[in-house]
């Protein structure tokens, strides 16, 4: 937002957006609602599950022989199942947040039950 420490030279083109949309504005911060700081929660969680995977893959994996003749590294076993739990994990938070943010599920409801349906 306008004002803090890293408006310029990085948010400049979203000072813009900020008064347009009141949800990433002044008038939203100042209201006491806590969506957006819930939101932001919500993405360092989910980065940091997709850093854990990556970390996780990185220092665990074995290396195969793949088809063609190049090594490639692999998890196997539970360490796979534990790392793919949390990617599942990760990448069922990013799409329910799509869904949210975008609100498809009230347009979809909406089109397909009253348009639709009548």
């Amino acid at each position: 937002m306008e004002g803090g420490f890293l408006h310029w030279p990085l948010w400049v083109p979203y000072k813009k957006y900020g008064e347009v949309d009141h949800v990433y504005g002044w008038k939203y911060y100042n209201s006491g609602s806590g969506f957006t700081s819930a939101q932001s929660f919500m993405n360092c969680v989910e980065y940091t599950m997709y850093l854990f995977y990556f970390w996780y893959w990185y220092a665990n994996g074995v290396k195969v022989k793949a088809a063609g003749g190049e090594t490639r590294k692999v998890l196997v076993g539970r360490k796979a199942a534990a790392a793919l739990l949390v990617a599942y994990s990760a990448a069922i938070m990013t799409v329910s947040k799509t869904v949210l943010y975008c609100e498809y599920f009230v347009f979809f409801f909406f089109v397909l039950f009253f348009c639709l349906g009548n």
